[in-house]
């Protein structure tokens, strides 16, 4: 061992005692030093919190007591206030002054006086007046400017609103915190903000130093806590407690290194006492090593070299370190036996190489031994001479690269495929593959190589070993290519099969077709039974192997099996008996024939529905001859099986149906394609009939035709309605053609003579009265009918919509009676249908014929297009009526249009009334107001009148028609004037030949407001729509006279309510004049002045009259200022100003409310305005000041100075003029001045 071996090894074991040993101990060490810290910074927060507490209490007893005296104060009402004030103060010390604020926010009086709050000081503003409350509050501390000194205001407001407020002293909490201060220590109060209330450097507390980011301050907030912070460049520990009572802070800090400095210095002096210690004993324990450990140890390494080098025998190398500690001396006695088994192995490899020899030289393959790096071979075996064709001298002198083709089979470079195989081996693979070689002729030579390496000690060397494998390639490629055969086979057949143990059932072996049969994959049904699989069951398969051993297989077998899925399948099984690897096995073929099984139902299915089918069915052989029809053939034709069999379908031609059908027909099967279309036949009754045809080949599987074979259905009913489909359509668009309902009655009978054939049609409706039928419309033979009105009771038609059933006869008049049979006349086949829409019956539809009877289908198309025509009788009257609607609406509207908009009773009901008389087709209306002072009726308007006679109408109430309608409130209604017996009326209106008359009274909110009139020439038999529009017209003309009187009542009450105000503000303006002597007269000269002044500018007329309002009640507001300042005769003080000019506020406070006077109010609140921006009440500049106080305040200083006054005389005109001129652009507007002035010198103001 080397003596830097020897180095390391000590250091090794330096490292070992320092982990084990020193490096515990100190950190023990630490650990205990920590603890002491620990415990004594414990014991400075608690020391520090203490402080802390202490100063908060304190400081929390003198905010406390001081509340308390505040409220006994408060409570003690003023005199106990006067009288302790200065009391109060001597004997308890808490405030520097304290003030007394009434309701209003000024000062009543300081203790002791305050030189920067006189008497009557406005302290509104200030926070501890504004947000005083019941209780004491604490407000924000600050510097007082007349102490120099921290203080904060403590207020309350008392129950009559005064606040007492008090400025806390604040400098009894500086001695506190330096009462408390010990060296090196320090204690100081904070507010919210942050800000110094106290602290050991007063300086700090005057220059208002701001501590809010002071760690211990910002957790003080939140309640008591400790941290450590810096203070400038001291690193210091603070506790903070909140002060009570308040939003302050308390804390208390120490230097740290005064509080920790001695537990450093003595934890300091231990450390170093420890690590002096600890070296010295390590320097002693080096030295002992050295010489117990390292020592032996070299004298084994170098007796070690010596028996490495063969200069030293094991007994010899023993002797050498015979003087070592024990473990040495083992060390000593490994290396001897070592050395002796050196020299056993190197005799056994001696005696190894020998048999590698033997083996190598023997081996049955051919061997190469070839160096890694180059690929030369540098030993071959026999073998190999024999299968390259070369001795063992030339393969000595060639590569393996050289050995080989330049690509292999597979395309691979046989160089690049070589080094990734050698690359392998150096790995530490053994590979294994095919190679081909060239031999010394040239031929290919395919091997099976492998590979592997050799141990050697200056090189790596690779073992080739190579097998000539070219014939068994050969049969390897026979028997792969039979396996594949037979394994397509077995993949491919269509049964599937299942290759099972006979003992165990175990499956061996399936195929695709049993996958997709059982739905099991391949890999889970190997290992399983075909029990298990639901393949069979178990007394299944016993009888299948009992078979199978008593005749050697088994065939036919029907099973039923359930798939995976649990589909159930039926399947033909076929098992014989096989032998694999000498194991007895089942071999089992199993085809599905559920699809068959399945066919040959739906062919018995197919077999019954073809006997049952309702349409017919026809075989024919290629030729034609029918082989085959069904029964429902037999019943539509009347032919049946054995009459028509070998016959040709052609037997049922009628003539009917096109030849261009029956070619396109050939055609169509002889390409192949079924044929579609219709025939119209003949039955064997003869009877027409249409059919509904499929026709198609059968095919063989060479394609030939074997058969023909027609589906047909009767379509003779479908044909029937397809015809009276087309009838009603072109009925229907032939009414959606008509413009009105008179052209559609037209319409109907001219379409029903049309599509039915008939001679003589009539269309019958109930008249509105209900006890007569209107031939409303007739065609044909009956056309004479149209118009007449036939008696209802026991008619055919009342028969006809009494029952809502069709009528229909054939026999002449064998049903009627010679009454209802004359009105027939010479039709002899008729029929009748009712016009019902929405199961109400609104007619009859008849029609006739004299020889030909109506068959049921144009009986039932009769019903259809009765309905069909009552549908549209009924759309076009909803129409019709829809559109009167409609523009009876619109005529509503324009009639409230001109109510709204016209305020003239008259024109009003002239639009009325000639909208009444188009809408209602009347020649003449009229309305009649009632004077309910006389109780008469008056002419109000007319309208349609040949002469003005009805103008004089003058009717009292229950005389005449139209007094009826107003007494009774009822419509009365005359039919024939000339029958009345108002034989006045008629005298008055006699030349107007009127015949029927309408009085409807027009009634609104229960008043009578009138009566309508409506008048005309002709009989009037109007229906219930036109009577509703009548009485919604009536109400449209009562709402047009109540809103008339309305408003013409409104008017006249704004006029009288109106008269009253100015009246009132007038008597204002006088009272004004009465409480001021001096100013007697001037609100009515002012206010002509402003008049004029303002019309001069422009002002619109619309805003003199708040104008003159305004000027009337400009000094309204001064009814609340007190007699003795106002009738004072000398000049104001300041105090009573500030009262006088509050008269503006209170005229706002005065006529605010009023809604009426709100726009006149900009006089009264802003004439003392000035345009600089120097008046009073708020201080209003420029063109803020609203134009008509701009426009006052001139005229009113004018007057002002033109008029005397108890403290001066009147000033004459010059100098009146001079000031408003040297006014103008500071008191007054420019403009207005200007103007004023040209006016007045025009002597436009002279009163």
């Amino acid at each position: 061992m080397s003596a830097s071996s020897t180095g390391s090894l000590l250091k090794v074991l330096a490292r070992l005692i320092a982990v084990r040993l020193v490096l515990p101990f100190f950190g023990l060490l630490l650990a205990l030093s920590a603890l002491t810290l620990y415990v004594r910074g414990q014991s400075i927060a608690a020391e520090r919190g203490a402080a802390a507490r202490e100063v908060a209490a304190a400081a929390a007893r003198h905010v406390a007591f001081a509340r308390e005296w505040l409220q006994i104060a408060a409570d003690g009402g003023g005199d106990y206030v006067e009288r302790y004030f200065d009391a109060g103060r001597r004997s308890l010390p808490y405030f520097d002054v304290v003030h007394q604020v009434d309701a209003a926010g000024r000062l009543v009086r300081s203790s002791p006086p305050d030189p920067r709050f006189p008497a009557s000081f406005d302290l509104s503003n200030e926070p501890f007046v504004r947000d005083a409350g019941p209780e004491p509050i604490l407000f924000a501390p600050f510097i007082s400017p007349r102490t120099g000194r921290p203080t904060a205001y403590l207020a309350l407001r008392q129950a009559d609103g005064s606040v007492l407020a008090g400025e806390l002293n604040l400098e009894w909490l500086q001695s506190q915190v330096q009462a408390s201060a010990a060296p090196g220590t320090a204690a100081f109060v904070v507010d919210r903000t942050g800000r110094l209330l106290a602290h050991p450097r007063f300086d700090l507390v005057q220059q208002q130093q701001n501590v809010g980011d002071l760690a211990v301050v910002r957790a003080g907030r939140l309640g008591p806590a400790t941290r450590l912070y810096f203070s400038g460049p001291r690193l210091v520990q603070g506790s903070v407690v909140p002060v009570p009572g308040t939003d302050w802070v308390a804390v208390s800090e120490i230097d740290v290194w005064t509080a920790y400095g001695g537990s450093l210095a003595g934890l300091s002096a231990i450390l170093a006492l420890a690590l002096a210690l600890w070296l010295g004993l390590l320097r002693g324990l080096r030295l002992h090593l050295r010489q117990e450990v390292a020592a032996p140890l070299e004298r084994l390494n170098q007796g070690a070299r010596a028996l490495a080098a063969g200069s030293l025998t094991g007994p010899a190398f023993r002797q050498s370190t015979r003087y070592a500690f024990e473990e040495v001396q083992e060390l000593a006695e490994s290396f001897t036996r070592m050395d002796a088994a050196i020299q056993a192995r190197q005799a056994s490899l001696e005696e190894r190489e020998a048999q590698y020899r033997a083996l190598f030289e023997g081996a049955p393959e051919a061997i190469l031994v070839c160096e890694a790096e180059t690929g030369r071979i540098v030993d071959a075996n026999p073998n190999a001479e024999r299968l390259f064709g070369l001795p063992r001298a030339a393969l000595l002198e060639t590569t393996l690269e050289q050995l080989s083709p330049e690509r292999q089979p597979d395309g691979r470079r046989s160089a690049d495929a070589g080094a990734a195989y050698q690359a392998q081996v150096l790995a530490g693979g053994t590979p294994r593959f095919e190679w081909q070689h060239r031999g010394a002729d040239g031929r290919a030579l395919v091997c099976e190589v492998s590979l592997a390496r050799l141990p050697a000690a200056d090189r790596a060397l690779i073992r080739v070993s190579l097998i000539d494998i070219a014939e068994r390639k050969r049969a390897q490629a026979a028997l792969a290519e039979s396996e594949q055969r037979l394994a397509a086979i077995f993949r491919e057949m269509s049964s599937a099969i299942v290759v099972s143990a006979l003992d165990d059932d175990c499956i061996l072996e399936v195929n695709d077709a049993f996958v997709r049969l059982s739905g099991h994959p391949r890999e889970a049904a190997l290992g399983r039974t075909t029990v298990e699989l639901g393949l069979i069951s178990a007394k299944d398969r016993e009888r299948l192997i009992a078979e199978l051993r008593e005749h050697g297989a088994a065939r036919g077998a029907e099973w039923t099996l359930r798939n995976r899925s649990g589909q159930v399948i039926t399947g033909l099984a076929s098992a014989s008996a096989i032998t694999i690897n000498g194991r007895p096995c089942l071999l089992t073929l199993l085809t599905d024939i559920t699809d068959l099984r399945r066919a040959e139902a739906q062919l018995r299915q197919l077999s019954r529905a073809v006997e049952q089918n309702p349409a017919s069915i026809i075989i024919t052989d290629p030729s034609g001859a029918i082989e085959y029809v069904n029964p429902r053939f037999e019943v539509v034709t009347g032919y049946t099986l054995a009459e028509v069999r070998g016959q040709n379908p052609r037997l049922l031609r009628s003539g009917e149906t096109p030849p261009e059908v029956y070619q396109q027909l050939w055609e169509t099967i002889a390409a192949g394609r079924e044929w579609r279309g219709e025939f119209h036949n003949r039955k064997k009754s003869g009877e027409l009939f249409w059919e509904s045809a499929s026709i198609s080949a059968i095919t063989d599987a060479a394609g030939r035709i074997t058969h023909y074979v027609a589906v047909k259905e009767d379509i003779t009913e479908r044909k029937q309605r397809e015809r009276e489909m087309e009838t009603l359509v072109r009925f229907s668009a032939s009414l959606r053609a008509a413009a009105s309902r008179a052209e559609m009655l037209a319409i109907i009978l001219d379409e029903v003579l049309d599509l039915l054939d008939v001679e003589a049609a009539v269309l019958i409706m109930p008249d509105p009265r209900g006890d007569q039928l209107e031939v409303v419309s007739a065609r044909g033979a009956w056309s004479d009918y149209a118009g007449q009105r036939l008696p209802l009771a026991g008619s055919l038609s009342e028969r006809l919509m009494h029952e809502g059933l069709v009528y229909w006869s054939d026999r002449p008049f064998t049903d009627l009676t010679p009454e209802q049979a004359d009105r027939f006349g010479t039709m002899r086949i008729t029929a009748g249908a009712p016009l019902t829409v929405q199961a109400q019956l609104a007619g009859a539809l008849w029609v006739g014929r004299r020889e030909r009877g109506l068959t049921a289908s144009e009986v039932r198309l009769l019903a259809t297009i009765a309905e069909t025509a009552a549908n549209a009788l009924m759309r076009a009257d909803l129409h019709e009526q829809t559109a009167r609607r409609a523009e009876r609406l619109a005529v509503l509207h324009l009639i409230d249009t001109a109510i709204n908009e016209s305020q003239d009773l008259q024109a009003t009901l002239r639009v009325f009334l000639g909208h009444l008389v188009t809408q209602l087709a009347v020649d003449a209306a009229a309305v009649l107001l009632f004077d309910p002072a006389r109780q008469v009726l008056n002419y109000a308007a007319g309208w349609g009148f040949r002469t003005t006679a009805i103008e004089e109408t003058l009717l009292r109430l229950n005389e005449t028609a139209a007094g009826r309608a107003a007494m009774q409130r009822q419509p009365v209604r005359v039919t024939d004037l000339s029958a009345d017996d108002d034989s006045d009326r008629l005298a008055l209106l006699g030349s107007e030949a009127f015949r029927a008359y309408f009085a409807l009274p027009l009634v609104t909110k229960g008043t009578l407001k009138g009566v309508l009139e409506v008048f005309h020439r002709q009989p009037l038999d109007p229906d219930r729509d036109w009577l509703d529009f009548l009485e919604a017209l009536g109400a449209q003309a009562a709402l047009a006279i109540d809103n008339a009187r309305l408003f013409e009542d409104l008017q006249r009450s704004n006029q009288q309510l109106a008269a009253a105000y100015d009246a009132t503000i007038e008597g204002w303006s006088r009272a004004l004049d009465l409480r001021d002597r001096e100013t007697e007269g001037h609100t009515q000269r002012v206010t002509a002045m402003t008049l004029r002044l303002a019309r001069a500018l422009g002002v619109p007329e619309a805003d003199l009259e708040h104008i003159r309002r305004g000027a009337l009640l400009h000094d309204i507001g001064k009814m609340g200022v007190p007699d003795r300042i106002l009738l004072k005769p000398g000049p104001l003080t300041d105090d009573e100003w500030v009262i006088m000019r509050q008269h503006p506020l209170l005229a706002v406070d005065m006529l605010g409310p009023v809604e009426y006077l709100r726009p006149a109010l900009e006089i009264p609140y802003c004439h003392h305005e000035r345009w600089d921006g120097a008046g009073y009440p708020s201080g209003l500049r420029g063109e803020a000041i609203p134009r008509a106080a701009r426009i006052f305040a001139v005229v009113d200083v004018w007057d002002a100075l033109r008029s005397d006054r108890p403290y001066r005389p009147r000033w004459s005109r010059a100098e009146a003029r001079e000031h408003i001129a040297r006014g103008a652009g500071s008191h007054f507007d420019p403009e207005v001045a200007r103007v004023f002035l040209e006016l007045e010198a025009d002597g436009a103001f002279e009163f």
